[in-house]
């Protein structure tokens, strides 16, 4: 099935331009956006071209045309001699409806500046002028369609030439079905960049559908807000089936007014507009980035592959290939991955590598600086935020785990933070119920108490039973706690059992930890951690969290934190994921 060929185009200025585009295009539809004032150019532009399948609606429109133009010819040169002093010849009307043809009038005072150069170009006296003018400010001329109106007969040809194009030029914003060749689209204020974009894009809407059509939008007429609405409302529906066209001239001399005005008819040639956010993948950077600060990286990851996809070799898909990169190694951060898996090329398969690694050898040393500090007004604190994650993770992944695991708590709390901060409350709040956790597990490691082997090999918190009876030798009340806590493991004289939070906090308390006093001292953390946890869905509740909730909660663990660990924030802030502003 082939695709039919729509041609889209601006209407203003000069008709030449248009002409030309339909007649090199010669398309199976034609679209006109229009303001009120160009409506009866659209007609004109018709009249003129030499376009397959519309013979019946040319010649139609040219015989409306011919039938009226010479009555309102003679009824022109019959009323104006009433209302002027200054004697014409039959020269000058002709002339003066050639100019009413060839220009297009914003109101009155731009007809009477127009209408002042003409009259100079005719060398006309002045005086005829200001009595023309006059005419004009008493309204004796309809200034949007430039008919008499002060004529029963003109009104007519007015009337008749819009109903003959309203029912052969329909509006397409009242269409159901296209079986039409000419439609049009009116844009009520020509100088609205609002409202051009807000009916051009209800116009290309009916296009898009790469299947079956093919789409040329030619911007070459209009006003400038017109033009613009245009254009923005191609580029913010990236449609693929669209492309743009300006019809200019091979070069300035075959221009008039020393090649800054019209193209000369003859010289006419129609160029291809590249959209730039397609050829620079704006959309996709843009997405990305937005993803990217929002913390959903593997949404920023697919708009990066996307622009890397479509873009062609140069700055902009080396960009997007290492935006990629950022975006997987965050997403395997946030997700408390300690290494990431990348694709070797060379061996053909995926290896993993330590994050700190990762983030030193391929994201920081082959950062392109010079693409990407001209990318974007942040570019440096990013980069030395780069580089104090590096600095945070060496430590969190050091080789001696029981030193490395006091630096996943601030990892932890700004991970809760970003949750809440995405809206995933009771996300947060479960991340904040295993911070106070590890703080506990922390501080049992402290005591020697903790299966090293296993925090090794498996990163669990086990109590060593041996180190527990070591350290427990004078202290046989704390020994008779735990067995009264009837833990099959240490019943079962297993070489490690684990601790549930609560318990871990009780045991400390019999080792005479204060941070554990402190705990159970602030009821309100207590039940916090208790209850706000519980209760959620993700826990053993059917309630969801809200924000204020999880943030009150939130703020008793980081001040709980900040006891356990003074510097905590200053490592929090190292932690903390660095964003395109």
């Amino acid at each position: 099935m082939s695709k039919e060929k729509i041609l889209i185009l601006s209407v203003g200025g000069s008709e030449e331009p248009l002409i030309f585009s339909i007649n090199t295009f010669k398309p199976d539809k034609v679209v006109f956006l229009h303001s009120r004032a160009t409506l009866y150019q659209c007609g004109k532009i018709l009249e003129k071209v030499q376009w397959k399948n519309n013979d019946e609606l040319i010649v139609g429109l040219s015989n409306l045309f011919k039938k009226y133009k010479n009555s309102f010819f003679e009824i022109f040169r019959e009323i104006l001699p009433n209302f002027l002093s200054y004697e014409v010849n039959d020269e000058f009307y002709v002339n003066f409806i050639d100019f009413l043809d060839r220009n297009y009038f914003k109101d009155v005072e731009d007809f009477n500046y127009k209408f002042l150069d003409f009259l100079y170009s005719l060398k006309i006296e002045k005086n005829f002028y200001i009595e023309f003018s006059d005419l004009i400010n008493k309204n004796l001329f309809d200034t949007e369609k430039f008919y008499l109106t002060i004529s029963d007969e003109s009104k007519m040809f007015k009337e008749n030439i819009e109903d003959y194009i309203n029912k052969n030029m329909p509006s397409i914003l009242n269409q159901d079905s296209f079986d039409n060749i000419v439609f049009r689209a009116e844009i009520k204020d020509h100088e609205s960049l609002d409202n051009s974009f807000s009916v051009s894009k209800k116009v290309f809407n009916n296009f898009n559908d790469d299947s079956q059509y093919e789409v040329i939008v030619d911007f070459t007429g209009g006003t400038k807000p017109m033009v613009s609405g245009v254009v923005l409302a191609v580029v913010e529906g990236n449609f693929t089936n669209f492309e743009f066209r300006y019809v200019g001239s091979e070069h300035s001399a075959r221009r008039t007014k020393k090649g800054l005005g019209i193209v000369e008819d003859g010289s006419e040639i129609t160029k291809l507009q590249y959209n730039p956010y397609e050829k620079y993948g704006i959309t996709e950077f843009k997405r990305g980035k937005n993803f990217f600060n929002t913390y959903q990286f593997e949404s920023a990851a697919t708009n990066f592959e996307n622009a890397f996809n479509s873009l062609e070799e140069g700055p902009e898909k080396e960009l997007s290939k290492y935006y990629l990169q950022l975006s997987n190694f965050y997403q395997s951060w946030d997700k408390f991955n300690s290494k990431i898996k990348v694709y070797n090329e060379e061996l053909n398969k995926y290896e993993s590598k330590k994050l700190s690694t990762y983030l030193q050898k391929e994201l920081i040393e082959k950062c392109p600086k010079d693409l990407f500090l001209d990318d974007f007004k942040s570019s440096e604190e990013f980069l030395n935020q780069m580089n104090n994650n590096l600095e945070f993770l060496r430590l969190k992944l050091a080789n001696d785990k029981s030193k490395g695991i006091e630096y996943y708590l601030p990892d932890l709390l700004n991970n809760a933070c970003r949750k809440i901060e995405e809206g995933f409350y009771d996300d947060g709040v479960a991340r904040l119920y295993r911070a106070i956790e590890l703080i506990a597990q922390i501080n049992l490691n402290r005591l020697d108490i903790i299966d090293q082997q296993k925090l090794k090999d498996n990163n669990a918190f086990h109590i060593n039973r041996k180190q527990f009876l070591l350290e427990t030798m004078d202290k046989p009340k704390i020994r008779t706690k735990v067995e009264r806590w009837h833990i099959k493991d240490y019943e079962d004289k297993e070489k490690t059992f684990k601790l549930a939070l609560a318990k871990s906090y009780d045991l400390l308390k019999a080792f005479d930890v204060q941070l554990a006093r402190d705990y159970f001292a602030d009821k309100k953390l207590e039940d916090a951690v208790k209850n706000k946890r519980n209760n959620s869905i993700l826990a053993h509740g059917l309630d969801p969290l809200d924000y204020d909730s999880a943030k009150d909660f939130y703020k008793r663990v980081l001040s709980y934190s900040i006891k356990a660990f003074p510097d905590i924030e200053d490592y929090m802030d190292k932690a903390q994921f660095p964003k395109f502003e």
